[in-house]
């Protein structure tokens, strides 16, 4: 039995991806690109991400960029004590990070702490 093969195509202009379109046929991707006219293409088999046409370079724009936050240092009232960051504070104070995120979204103490978050400036 035979796996059958699907395929992405992957329309970029001016470095962003305007559109995606998967397929089971790959005659119809010469039909895709008529679509998109002018645009870089990308032709990808899903089956194991094999690259069947290539006429561009890979564009970053094509990977999930991931936009990590800043670390926002968090303060206990009770204590004064500063972290620099809510997951340094839970390990310190045994604390479900769960639990104290959610406080601080509320505005609630937990486990008799009140922890707030520090904006650099």
């Amino acid at each position: 039995m035979s796996k059958s093969n699907r395929y992405v195509v992957y329309c970029f202009v001016g470095g962003k991806c305007v559109g995606t379109h998967y397929s089971n046929n790959i005659a119809e991707i010469p039909y895709i690109k008529a679509i998109y006219k002018g645009c870089e293409v990308e032709v990808y088999r899903l089956s194991d991400y094999h690259e069947v046409s290539k006429e561009i370079l890979i564009k970053p724009a094509l990977k999930k960029q991931n936009k990590k936050k800043s670390l926002r240092r968090v303060k206990v009232a009770e204590t004064g004590e500063v972290f620099s960051s809510l997951h340094q504070c839970c390990k310190v104070l045994s604390i479900p990070y769960k639990a104290a995120y959610t406080a601080i979204k509320k505005g609630r103490a937990v486990r008799g702490y009140n922890l707030s978050y520090i904006e650099l400036v």
